[in-house]
């Protein structure tokens, strides 16, 4: 619960209780609290990197992720061109890979104002393979808020990739199986 009176983060319409009695509410509190210092100690070490993708040089950004991949888990916001293109090559496939295996997050967005992304936009699709998650209509800042809330949240990489997919609901937000 994101606050006291919603079962779910991100507020969806349909999470909230009305009739929340006080002594629910007074549960939700103290394990809250409870929770509190293990989140604060997290917070040192959470790290959300934004990386630009450009069309021109796709080393570039295979390199930027090939730097992240001796740090420890973290959430990577790759801001494609248009539809949330990134540009491929096979480097950069294997590479994807390779940092979803060492615990990151990554997540697709748009640089376009007011833009989104969606796993079912040809050009840019072929990245949903390689284990990154469609960030769908969600701005920039909301995806940053909700990876650095999964990232104190969660201890497990899997746990918070099931708990996106719990939160966003929106077409275009599925992580594709393969």
């Amino acid at each position: 619960m994101a606050f006291t009176g919603h079962s779910r983060a991100a507020y969806p319409a349909n999470s909230y209780i009305k009739n929340l009695s006080d002594t629910r509410r007074q549960h939700w509190l103290d394990d809250q609290q409870d929770l509190l210092p293990n989140i604060k100690a997290s917070a040192d070490q959470a790290k959300i990197h934004a990386l630009y993708c450009l069309p021109n040089d796709v080393q570039v950004l295979n390199d930027q992720l090939q730097a992240l991949l001796s740090q420890p888990s973290c959430g990577i916001i790759l801001l494609g061109f248009g539809a949330g293109n990134i540009p491929y090559s096979t480097a950069l496939a294997k590479t994807l890979d390779l940092v979803h295996e060492h615990g990151h997050m990554v997540i697709s967005a748009s640089q376009c104002p007011f833009g989104g992304v969606s796993d079912s936009y040809a050009a840019g699709s072929w990245q949903y393979d390689y284990h990154v998650i469609a960030g769908g209509r969600l701005t920039i800042p909301a995806i940053y808020a909700r990876l650095l809330w999964l990232l104190l949240r969660y201890d497990s990489p899997a746990r918070r990739r099931q708990r996106w997919l719990n939160n966003v609901s929106q077409p275009g937000t599925s992580i594709k199986k393969r």
